[in-house]
């Protein structure tokens, strides 16, 4: 049974980090252009987006970092102080993201 939980799991996140992808192409205005341009950050921003909504409809069983947490419990001290230098510059994306974003089949 855990072998297709975590197939089930794969697919979601998969599904999941598309949406984001796609989400940050539409509207790329909410984080710097030096971001969208290199490869490594826009990766990480899909990364972390992914993580956000995975850990705001508890899909899968990992414990997100307190950046994501803060993020999803809507702690925007907490998100500041532990997000790494390219998440400082997405916290208008992240947050309307969240705001934007029904639950992904």
């Amino acid at each position: 049974m855990k072998n297709k939980d975590t197939a089930v799991e794969s697919t979601q996140r998969d599904r999941i980090k598309y949406k984001v992808g796609r989400y940050l192409t539409q509207n790329s205005e909410l984080v710097p252009m030096s971001l969208i341009l290199d490869q490594e950050s826009t990766n990480h921003i899909i990364d972390i987006g992914t993580s956000i909504l995975m850990h705001k409809w508890r899909v899968g069983y990992r414990s997100p970092g307190s950046f994501v947490c803060a993020i999803v419990e809507n702690d925007l001290e907490k998100a500041v102080s532990s997000a790494d230098g390219i998440n400082k510059q997405c916290l208008v994306f992240y947050s309307t993201m969240l705001w934007n974003f029904g639950y992904i089949n």
